[in-house]
């Protein structure tokens, strides 16, 4: 009785911020007006890249509807062009095939559904020990709301982050691996995570990922020409974002103090100790991925602290305590990243929780080693640690 009640408890949470996202999203599609004062935020930067490839354009470039930041970070105006690799392109034609207005509306309540799904999704899989705070943070982080108030991507983010976890943690390789090359492929900072699966031994969903990619990254060259490419890396090159204080990167951190190639070298230090790590001590799938997901937001060129919302099922898979409460729920606070600069922060206690519990599984399987003596079938982190889906 008591744990039917919890389960209600749980999905009454969830109705409760799915009912206060869903007003504020249809606050927001009426928001994101190509007449209003401030146009339509930075969809308006994703909706003139797609009009420019339906007319022979460069993507990559500003037009009129392409959102300017009046003040960046105390460091005067930005433009904030359409930094999304080729393969996004077609999602962005598709939508500049219809009115500005309109298609900054379609895209909202399609964020709308796939914050809605995926929540739902995780809420169902850990229906026996999710916690209420775990159900806001997923529905109700800052990440959420500013991407259905500018009209961001981080939805298609949050979704494909999800699947791939779920499948991953079924043992589905084909359908993880085909997840996880759509989610590369739309955001490549995040290629960090099938290479450490290949690292760790799941070669078969790191190679699925990608080709998945490749296919993606060859078709966008085949309907844009591969020029296209060179346009995408001129303008990430010449980005001036590594100062929003929203930035969450060690090279963009280290860039805003004044030591720009000290956040390079601890960005590779960082992948390379990491690719070691898991090759070495072959921790569980969840921490594995954790450490990947997390060493790949550090070491991006440009990342984001919304970049979290992809270890949303890492993430609520176990129950908190008040290292990651503490960490995590000041994500719900308006303003709180951008006032405080603390997203590298949180990234970096992610990364240092993940690998505790790596840590830990380690020293419990030594332990149980120990106890077996000379036993002819030593316990392995894989074997010992593994969830009940992959057992």
């Amino acid at each position: 009785m008591t744990k039917s009640r919890n389960l209600e408890g749980v999905w009454l949470v969830w109705l409760l911020c799915a009912v206060i996202q869903s007003l504020f999203a249809a606050s927001a599609a009426q928001y994101l007006h190509a007449g209003a004062r401030d146009g339509l935020q930075i969809f308006g930067s994703f909706y003139g890249s797609g009009s420019a490839v339906l007319h022979g354009l460069n993507p990559y470039a500003v037009y009129p509807l392409t959102h300017i930041n009046p003040s960046c970070n105390g460091f005067g105006k930005v433009v904030d062009l359409n930094l999304n690799p080729p393969p996004v392109l077609p999602l962005f034609a598709r939508l500049a095939r219809f009115r500005p207005t309109t298609a900054a509306q379609i895209w909202t309540f399609v964020s709308l559904a796939f914050f809605l799904g995926g929540s739902a999704l995780l809420v169902a899989e850990y229906r026996d020990r999710i916690q209420h705070r775990q159900v806001i943070w997923l529905l109700c982080t800052m990440s959420v709301t500013y991407n259905l108030r500018f009209g961001q991507v981080y939805s298609l983010l949050f979704v494909l982050g999800v699947a791939s976890w779920i499948f991953l943690e079924r043992k589905r390789a084909l359908a993880a691996g085909i997840c996880l090359g759509l989610l590369i492929a739309f955001k490549p900072n995040f290629a960090v995570w099938p290479c450490f699966l290949f690292l760790r031994g799941d070669r078969w969903i790191a190679l699925t990922a990608a080709a998945v990619a490749s296919g993606l990254a060859t078709l966008a060259a085949i309907l844009y020409t591969p020029h296209v490419y060179s346009q995408w890396l001129v303008a990430v090159a010449g980005d001036p974002h590594w100062m929003a204080s929203g930035e969450t990167s060690l090279t963009g951190l280290a860039t805003r103090l004044g030591h720009p190639l000290a956040g390079r070298a601890a960005s590779a230090l960082l992948l390379l100790g990491s690719g070691w790590f898991i090759a070495t001590k072959r921790p569980s799938l969840r921490e594995a991925s954790g450490i990947a997901v997390t060493a790949g937001i550090l070491a991006s060129p440009l990342a984001w602290i919304d970049y979290t919302l992809v270890s949303s099922g890492l993430l609520v898979q176990e129950r908190w305590g008040w290292f990651l409460s503490l960490v995590l729920l000041p994500m719900v606070i308006p303003r709180f990243m951008e006032i405080t600069n603390l997203g590298t922060v949180v990234v970096v206690c992610l990364a240092i929780h993940f690998f505790q519990c790596a840590l830990k599984e380690r020293r419990t399987v030594m332990t149980a080693n120990a106890a077996a003596g000379a036993s002819e079938s030593p316990v392995t982190p894989t074997a010992q640690l593994q969830t009940p889906q992959e057992s």
